[in-house]
């Protein structure tokens, strides 16, 4: 997986902090977005453009993290999106400039595969697939040109 330049990460994180983000979640999550949470833990990427080959460009403007700050919270996210959108088969993991998520499923058919969330869309429409894993999703990130 690519190396992303993250500013405002938070704090590094242990294998254990990511076992109790689980159980508090109820989910398992997919081994390369745990690899990038030890990693990184979250911030604001500088390589935040996502193009799909439909020539459709999602941007990134916070990946969230394990830590107590509010506002970078996976566990906050997670709780905020399950009590307004979706099912607890999809885990919030970032947000575009504009507050619309990016998802992973933890879904039986479609694990781990990463999906853009628009809330403004009928329940059918709202889900954009992206990528197959969160390591493709990453390796696919770069720099926006201007």
């Amino acid at each position: 997986m690519k190396t992303l330049t993250l500013k405002s990460s938070c704090l590094s994180i242990t294998n254990k902090e990511i076992l109790e983000t689980e159980a508090t979640l109820g989910i398992i999550l997919p081994e390369d977005y745990k690899a990038f949470l030890l990693l990184s833990n979250g911030g604001y990427p500088l390589e935040s453009e996502f193009k799909k080959e439909d020539d459709w460009s999602f941007g990134v403007q916070l990946f969230y993290g394990i830590c107590s700050v509010t506002d970078q919270s996976i566990v906050f996210y997670a709780s905020m999106f399950h009590q307004k959108f979706m099912s607890k088969h999809f885990i919030p993991f970032a947000h575009d400039p504009g507050g619309w998520m990016f998802v992973i499923s933890t879904r039986d058919q479609d694990y781990g595969h990463v999906y853009f969330y628009r809330p403004d869309e009928p329940e059918d429409d709202c889900l954009t697939h992206l990528t197959n894993s969160f390591e493709e999703f990453i390796d696919k990130l770069q720099v926006p040109i201007y």
